[in-house]
């Protein structure tokens, strides 16, 4: 228990640093950080005890993510010809890195239900990541309000925005709206209800000052989909008054990030788009492999060698849906759509959490992101306490 608890605490402590804890290799082009060091130690320790049970244990609940998985090894087997050693080398790093995040998913599952004792120390973790990122997105909107002075390293300005120590307003948004959903599904978190509701109100005012308005409709979808499975009608009206009220009352610096009506972050969505089913046309059924997208951009020409800069969007799409999509292809995009509808089939909560994160994936890279996938991936290991 106390090899675990260590575990968890330093796991969160260290996720709170966001890209702080970010660790770049060749130009950007690895990155890993920090927290999935201390994630994959504290997995070789629960494979090291647990052997092959909870992969066993885990494949009938969790078939169709097995089944995603292997097509993606196939897809990267595939494709291994056609790009350098070096360019694969890199692409199975990502493979790996999304592999760990659910071998996270299946052995801290086993382990809590196991030993439901420890649950409270998950929880705990948890509340720990969301204290730190409430402090640290609170003093980052009020003293340093954008990321000019980093935009050699290729981070977007986000000018009088929240983003936190995500660098990133979409991802800062995904984690603000799951903390959001998160305590207002569980009730029974704390006793202490003032303090639950001062945490949800404070994050659902740094969710609206993010800007983002994928985040915007992916939550309201969610939350009015909640409220009306409940008949809770009038409810649905004053949250609609609130959130127009709460939009008409932000802010608006100087600025295109803080403009609602901005159309730039369209037209850009519309073109990655674009390119996304340019490269998918040439390789429909398996795809390019998961992940040659950045080397696969750069042969068509979609991606220009940067002399100082790797934009941070080069090895992405503006969907997580067309990123699979494309280095997977038809039977990778299947698998993973059959894997979200078996995950969102466990419970009311991760059928609201996976709607979210899904809806908001349409506009940005969101289920794929290391931080986000990590969170959810906790939310769900979580759900065992109540079942």
């Amino acid at each position: 228990m106390r090899l675990f608890t260590a575990w968890i605490y330093a796991l969160f402590l260290f996720f709170s640093l966001g890209q702080l804890g970010r660790i770049s290799f060749f130009k950007q082009e690895i990155n890993f950080y920090a927290y999935e060091i201390i994630l994959i130690s504290g997995l070789f320790w629960l494979i090291a005890t647990y052997r092959f049970v909870p992969l066993i244990k885990s494949y009938n609940r969790y078939k169709p993510i097995f089944v995603f998985f292997a097509i993606l090894a196939l897809s990267l087997a595939i494709s291994l010809p056609s790009f350098t050693i070096r360019e694969n080398v890199i692409a199975s790093l990502y493979f790996v890195r999304l592999l760990f995040y659910f071998l996270f998913l299946f052995y801290a599952s086993y382990y809590l239900k196991n030993k439901k004792k420890d649950t409270s120390v998950f929880l705990h973790g948890i509340f720990l990541f969301v204290g730190i990122t409430l402090t640290t997105s609170t003093v980052q909107y009020f003293f340093y309000p954008d990321l000019r002075n980093l935009f050699y390293l290729g981070w977007d300005p986000h000018l009088f925005r929240v983003f936190g120590l995500f660098f990133d307003t979409s991802t800062a948004a995904a984690i603000y709206g799951l903390i959001l959903l998160f305590f207002l599904f569980h009730k029974d978190l704390s006793k202490n209800t003032k303090m639950r509701f001062l945490v949800i109100v404070a994050f659902a005012v740094l969710s609206l000052l993010t800007y983002s308005r994928a985040f915007y409709l992916s939550f309201s979808v969610v939350f009015i989909t909640y409220l009306a499975a409940r008949r809770k009608y009038l409810s649905i009206v004053l949250f609609l008054f609130g959130l127009a009220g709460s939009l008409f009352l932000l802010p608006k610096p100087f600025g295109e990030g803080a403009n609602l009506k901005r159309v730039f972050s369209i037209e850009t969505r519309l073109d990655d788009y674009k390119t996304a089913f340019s490269l998918w046309k040439k390789n429909p059924v398996f795809g390019i492999g998961y992940n040659h997208l950045r080397y696969a951009k750069q042969k068509t020409g979609q991606l220009p060698n940067e002399s100082f800069v790797v934009s941070h969007s080069g090895a992405s799409l503006h969907s997580s849906f067309l990123m699979i999509l494309v280095t997977s292809g038809a039977l990778g995009f299947a698998a993973f759509l059959w894997a979200l509808l078996r995950i969102g089939s466990l419970s009311y909560e991760a059928a609201y959490y996976t709607g979210f994160l899904s809806i908001f994936s349409l506009f940005d890279n969101i289920l794929l992101h290391p931080f986000v996938l990590f969170f959810y991936v906790s939310f769900l290991i979580l759900l065992v306490r109540y079942r």
